[in-house]
């Protein structure tokens, strides 16, 4: 028969758990920290307790340190349930409420075993058995204790299962690190079934052991305590945000089922694979993407996928200073992009026209000017009045009269496209804007624009002859970048003045020169 004995197993496992909890201090704020603490300090006590036991001489002593042994054999399963409950989401109120109700037997019990000597309700006998070079206490358990002890195995077992029906719930990428963690739970039973079914006696503290390794290497090398299960489960899968999470190497570690989708719209079907990936590899062909992701700092662009438009945040992880990966958030927001874009127009465009309104025409005007180069740049500004237009209100009635301003904006912007921005400022009076153009220049652009509005027959609905308009233009220029709106817009109205004083259906310049033809 194998047997270990004091103090080179239980001293181990003593140290081992000592350190690992004193080392887990730091994230006790962490999901599942505290229970992972609480439970590491527990064995550590238990291994500790053992020692005592076996170094004290007095059977008082012996069975005191006995009874100690007692608390962390109850409360550690308990404490390792707590972790994996809130590691695997259940909510803090309910959680709470099953670990007081598994907590009571705990407590009757130790109860009971201390003061089992006024009432002998859970041991039968109590004696000194040799182990190695020493004596430790030996128990003869009542059905009383026995049923207590299976409730701290069955305890287990739920843990266990706990963790095997979320196994299916989590991805490939915490596959790994779950089953980790179960086998970390399973280790007391495989020795508790090796010391029944062979000659070898192995002690319960040196059958903690390689579960404490494991559970320290799920917890540092997968960062067990620093993922957040319940956010996963409850918000990372429901939420309608596409979420992609990198890893600090650049890989694509997980992704919701929303992220999914935006990825494969943003794949156009050739981007099957998503775990696993390098995101820099994937995003080869989304410069914008990839250049976001390359940033390395909180920031968000806005993306057109096909039809929809997405918000698209980076957010880095970092941890002590050091990255941890990033966030890619996906937020759809097509409805929001759409009832902007209303709105600028609304706030841009004479509504009845569809050309920009008069203080839109001068914002745009100013900032022209203000990004004018000095000696090599020029800007020239048109103003149009359409002939006679009262007289087609007073004949034809003012519905006829908007038909006609909605044609004549539409040679407006066949005209000038391309060339400038054009404008409604009130009434029948337009304006045409156009950087780089002097007076000179921009004379051709009138003209044309005149002409081709003296050749185009308006059929307003209802009418049975169709209308013919003329308009009249006044032209002004400048070359400095310290005019303003006001001083061309005079300047042009009183060419437009002058060009209806000597017969309208003309263009004039600011000089006043009769510059039509025909």
């Amino acid at each position: 028969m194998l047997q270990y004995s004091f103090p080179y197993s239980t001293l181990i496992n003593f140290i081992v758990f000592a350190l690992l909890g004193l080392y887990a201090l730091r994230y006790r704020k962490r999901p599942g920290g505290a229970y992972f603490v609480g439970m590491t300090l527990l064995l550590a006590f238990n291994a500790f307790a053992s020692i005592m036991e076996l170094m004290s001489a007095p059977f008082e002593t012996k069975l005191f340190w006995r009874n100690l042994q007692q608390i962390p054999l109850l409360l550690s399963p308990i404490a390792c349930l707590g972790l994996v409950l809130d590691l695997t989401g259940m909510k803090r109120t309910k959680r709470d409420t099953l670990l007081k109700l598994i907590t009571i037997p705990a407590v009757v019990y130790l109860i009971l075993i201390f003061t089992d000597s006024y009432h002998h309700l859970m041991r039968v006998n109590v004696t000194l058995e040799p182990f190695g070079q020493t004596e430790r206490i030996r128990v003869q358990s009542t059905n009383l204790s026995i049923f207590f002890l299976v409730t701290a195995r069955i305890i287990g077992l739920l843990t266990l299962a706990v963790m095997l029906l979320h196994l299916r719930k989590v991805s490939r990428f915490y596959r790994n690190q779950h089953l980790l963690v179960m086998v970390a739970l399973l280790f007391p039973y495989v020795f508790t079934l090796l010391s029944y079914i062979s000659d070898v006696q192995i002690s319960v503290s040196l059958s903690t052991i390689p579960m404490g390794i494991l559970l320290f290497y799920a917890l540092f090398q997968y960062k067990l305590l620093r993922v957040r299960p319940l956010a996963k489960e409850k918000v990372f899968e429901v939420i309608q945000d596409g979420i992609l999470v990198v890893d600090p190497h650049g890989l694509i570690a997980d992704v919701n089922p929303a992220g999914l989708r935006i990825w494969r719209e943003l794949a156009e079907g050739g981007l099957n694979r998503v775990h696993g990936e390098k995101l820099e590899e994937s995003l080869s062909n989304y410069p914008e993407l990839l250049s976001l992701y390359k940033l390395g700092e909180q920031a968000a662009i806005r993306l057109q996928i096909r039809q929809r438009h997405y918000s698209v945040s980076l957010l880095p992880i970092t941890e002590e200073g050091i990255s941890a990966g990033a966030l890619l958030l996906f937020a759809d927001i097509t409805d929001r992009h759409h009832y902007e874009s209303d709105l600028l127009k609304r706030a841009t465009m004479d509504g009845l026209t569809q050309v920009y309104n008069r203080q839109h025409v001068m914002e745009m005007t100013e900032k022209a000017l203000a990004d004018m180069e000095p000696e090599t740049a020029s800007l020239a500004l048109m103003l149009l009045d359409i002939d006679y237009f009262k007289s087609i209100n007073d004949t034809y009635g003012h519905h006829v009269g908007d038909q006609v301003l909605e044609q004549f904006a539409l040679v407006l912007k066949r005209e000038a496209k391309d060339k400038g921005l054009v404008g409604r400022m009130g009434g029948e009076e337009f304006a045409v804007v156009l950087p780089g153009y002097e007076p000179e220049s921009a004379y051709p652009v009138a003209e044309n624009i005149r002409k081709a509005v003296e050749g185009q027959a308006i059929r307003p609905e209802g009418l049975l002859e169709p209308i013919r308009i003329t308009v009249s233009i006044g032209i002004a220029g400048t070359k400095r970048a310290s005019s303003t709106f006001k001083e061309l817009y005079q300047q042009a109205d009183e060419a437009l003045y002058e060009a209806k004083k000597q017969g309208r259906n003309r263009t004039m310049g600011k000089e006043g020169l009769d510059e039509a033809r025909g």
